[in-house]
C-alpha cells in the first residue's frame, strides 16, 4: 500500500497497538511507524510502535538521533546512562525521554512494548501490497512443488543432462520441453503412464491426441507384433494400405480417394500444395493462433520455420474481418474446425459454413484440418456439422500410434495426383505406406466406433464442465477450459497467468495427474468415471489453496498499517485498527483486492 497524505489532522483512538504488524526489526525487537509528517514540515515529526524481546544484561549503546519519547505501553526494562553511569526503570504506564545525543544502553526487557514520538522524518516503509504479497505466496510455493519435482525425478534429470550432450536443448521435439527439465517415460498402459523414476501417473495428454485408444491398446500392439514377422517395409505396395484407405474413407463423406503419408504436418503441406496446383493459384487465407503442423504454425510468435506460401491470416470465428480478406485468388482456406493447439476453441457453426460459401463462391479449396478435431466424431467435426470440405486432413491417433498422415478429397481433385497422368503432381514418401502404421491404422480403425467416441466426449464434458463450476464456485475467471468433448484447453488469466499454469502443473503432478504443460488435456477410451473425479479433487484442492492464500492477505490487509503522512503533526495522531471489526476503508481495500483477483485485474 502507498503512503497516504491527509492535510486536516484529527483526533482518533488509538486501538490494538500490541498486534500491529512489525515492519522493520532492530537489535532486540522490532518496529512499525504509523505516521510521518511530510519531508519538508518545519516539525517533523515520527510515530509508532517498538515491540522488544526478553533478555537481561545487555551492553549495547544507543547515541539518539534525534529527540525522542518512548511511553511504556506495557512490561518493564532497565535503562543505564552511558554518560552518568545512572540505572533508570521504566515500566507501564511510565515514558523514556532521550534527547539527541544521549547515549543509552537498555540492559534488561521483559514484555516491553512502547509507542514513541521521534522528532525527525523518515519515509515509509516500503510493504508489499496485498497484490505482490499473495504472488510472493504463489512463488513460494511454485518453488516448493519445483523442489519436490527435482526430488523425486532423479533419473528424469539424468536423462536431461544425458541428452543435453547430443540434442539442442536436451530435445527433439519442442513442445516436451520445460523447466527445470520433462519429466521423461518409460511406459504407458490405458491411460496411466510410469516415469523413468518409477511413479505412476494419470495421463491427461494422451500423446497429444495420437493415443485415442489408450497406450499399448493390445488389440493394436498384437497386430504391430504380428507384422513384424512379415517385414517392416518392403519397397513395394501392400494389402494393408488398400484396406486401410478404404476404411478411412468410409468414416468421411468429404473423401473419395486419399493418400498417405508420415504426419499431419506433412498431411496439410500436401493438400496446400495440391490446392496451389490445383487453382493455379498461390494464395492461401489462414486463420490467427491456427496450428497446421510444425511449419505451418501461426500463434502469437511466427515461427521461422514456416513454409513462404503466400499466406494472408484471417481472425478465427470472425466472419466481418474475414470478409475483408477474401478475393478470387485465394488457392485455398485452411481450417481446424476447432482449433487445437491454439486453445481448443471451437469453430462456430456459423464462421465455418461461411468459409465454405465463400470458398465455393470465389473457386478456393476449403481443407478442413482435422488431424486433432475428427476424434470427435466418428465422421469428424465435419460430418457432425454438416459441413464438406473440398480436402480433409488427418494424422495423430488415425494410425493406431506409429507415425501417421493421410489427405484426401474429391475426384476431381486428388487425381492431380494420379500417376498415371503425365502431368500428375509427384508425392512420394519412403515410410507412407510402411507395414507398422498400416496394420496398427487397420486394428484402429476396427476400435473406433461411436460409442466409444461417445464416451470419451461424455466424460471430456464433465472434466471441462467440472473445472469452469469450480472456478465459478469462487467467483473467479483466472482458470477456465473450453474445447469440445474430449479435448479440453486450459486459459489462465490475471496478471500472472504463467504462475497460476505453473503452479497447477506441478500440483497435478504431486498428485500423481499428468496434463500438458501449456494446459492441454485430452482423453482417450481408456478414462473412465474414477479418473475425471481424481483429476476434478486435486484441481479443487488446487484452486483452495489460492483462496485461502487470499482470504490470509485479507486479514493482512485489516490489520496492516503503513505510515500516514500529515502536513503538521496535530496535538494528537492516531488510526484505528480493530481486525475483529475492520474499518470500512481498510475492509474496502481487501474487497476490492479479492474482486480484482477475480476480474483477472490485480497490478
Amino acid at each position: 500500500m502507498s503512503p497516504q497524505t491527509i492535510t486536516a489532522p484529527s483526533a482518533e483512538v488509538v486501538e490494538d497497538l500490541e498486534n500491529l504488524p512489525i515492519a522493520e526489526h532492530y537489535g532486540h525487537g522490532g518496529f512499525i511507524d504509523i505516521f510521518s509528517s511530510k519531508p519538508d514540515s518545519a516539525a517533523p515529526i515520527v510515530t509508532g510502535f517498538w515491540k522488544v524481546d526478553d533478555f537481561e544484561d545487555g551492553t549495547d549503546i544507543f547515541e539518539a538521533p534525534c529527540d525522542e519519547t518512548k511511553f511504556v505501553i506495557s512490561g518493564e526494562s532497565t535503562w543505564k546512562d552511558a554518560q552518568s553511569g545512572r540505572i533508570l526503570q521504566v515500566n507501564a504506564g511510565s515514558a523514556i525521554w532521550l534527547p539527541k545525543g544521549s547515549r543509552t544502553v537498555l540492559v534488561r526487557s521483559k514484555g516491553l512494548k512502547t509507542f514513541y514520538v521521534e522528532q525527525t522524518f523518515r519515509p515509509a516503509f516500503s510493504q508489499p501490497t496485498p497484490a505482490e504479497a499473495w504472488f510472493a505466496k504463489v512463488e513460494e510455493g511454485l518453488s516448493t512443488a519445483m523442489n519436490d519435482y527435482v526430488n523425486k525425478n532423479a533419473a528424469s534429470r539424468r536423462r536431461y543432462e544425458a541428452a543435453l550432450e547430443h540434442m539442442p536443448g536436451g530435445n527433439t521435439r519442442s513442445v516436451l520441453h520445460y523447466e527445470p527439465y520433462p519429466l521423461a517415460f518409460k511406459s504407458g498402459r490405458g491411460c496411466f503412464v510410469t516415469s523413468l523414476d518409477g511413479e505412476e501417473y494419470l495421463d491427461f495428454v494422451s500423446e497429444y491426441s495420437a493415443a485415442l485408444f489408450g497406450h499399448s491398446n493390445p488389440t493394436i500392439t498384437e497386430a504391430i507384433h504380428q507384422a513384424i514377422d512379415n517385414g517392416i517395409n518392403l519397397g513395394g505396395p501392400g494389402e494393408g494400405e488398400v484396406e486401410l484407405a478404404g476404411l478411412i474413407k468410409a468414416r468421411f463423406p468429404s473423401i473419395d480417394k486419399l493418400r498417405f503419408c508420415n504426419s499431419g504436418t506433412e498431411a496439410n503441406t500436401m493438400a496446400l500444395a495440391l490446392a496451389t496446383n490445383v487453382t493455379r493459384r498461390r494464395k492461401i487465407l489462414a486463420f490467427e493462433n491456427g496450428y497446421h503442423g510444425g511449419w505451418l504454425s501461426f500463434g502469437v510468435n511466427p515461427s521461422p520455420s514456416t513454409i513462404p506460401h503466400d499466406f494472408i491470416l484471417g481472425r478465427f470465428n470472425d466472419i466481418e474481418y474475414t470478409k475483408t480478406l477474401l478475393s478470387d485468388d485465394i488457392a485455398a482456406i485452411i481450417v481446424e474446425p476447432m482449433q487445437g493447439a491454439g486453445g481448443s476453441i471451437p469453430g462456430t457453426k456459423e464462421f465455418l459454413r461461411f468459409l465454405r460459401d465463400s470458398a465455393t463462391k470465389y473457386g478456393a479449396l476449403l481443407i478442413f484440418d482435422e488431424v486433432v478435431t475428427s476424434r470427435l466424431y466418428l465422421s469428424g467435426l465435419q460430418g457432425y456439422l454438416g459441413i464438406t470440405p473440398d480436402i480433409t486432413t488427418l494424422g495423430k491417433y488415425v494410425g493406431g500410434g506409429p507415425s501417421f498422415g493421410a489427405f484426401g478429397g474429391r475426384d476431381d481433385i486428388m487425381d492431380a495426383l494420379d500417376p498415371r497422368n503425365s502431368t500428375a503432381m509427384a508425392h512420394s514418401g519412403t515410410f507412407n505406406n510402411n507395414i507398422f502404421t498400416m496394420a496398427a491404422g487397420i486394428a484402429a480403425a476396427k476400435l473406433m466406433t461411436q460409442d466409444r467416441v461417445d464416451k470419451a466426449n461424455r466424460l471430456g464434458d464433465k472434466l471441462r464442465d467440472g473445472i469452469n463450476s469450480t472456478m465459478q464456485r469462487f467467483g473467479s475467471p483466472n482458470i477456465s477450459a473450453t474445447g469440445f468433448g474430449s479435448m479440453i484447453g486450459l486459459h489462465f488469466a490475471g496478471p500472472e497467468p504463467a504462475r497460476l499454469r505453473d503452479g497447477l502443473w506441478f500440483y497435478l503432478i504431486s498428485k500423481g495427474v499428468y496434463i500438458g504443460k501449456r494446459g492441454f488435456m485430452a482423453l482417450n477410451f481408456a478414462h473412465e468415471e474414477e479418473h475425471i473425479e481424481r483429476f476434478l479433487l486435486a484441481f479443487g484442492d488446487y484452486v483452495d489453496a489460492l483462496i485461502l492464500l487470499i482470504e490470509a492477505l485479507i486479514n493482512y490487509v485489516a490489520i496492516d498499517i503503513t505510515m500516514k503522512q500529515f502536513e503538521n503533526p496535530p496535538a494528537i495522531v492516531a488510526v484505528v485498527v480493530d481486525k475483529n471489526k475492520k474499518d470500512e476503508d481498510t475492509l474496502g481495500k481487501a474487497d476490492d483486492f479479492l474482486l480484482s483477483w477475480r476480474n483477472g485485474k490485480v497490478d
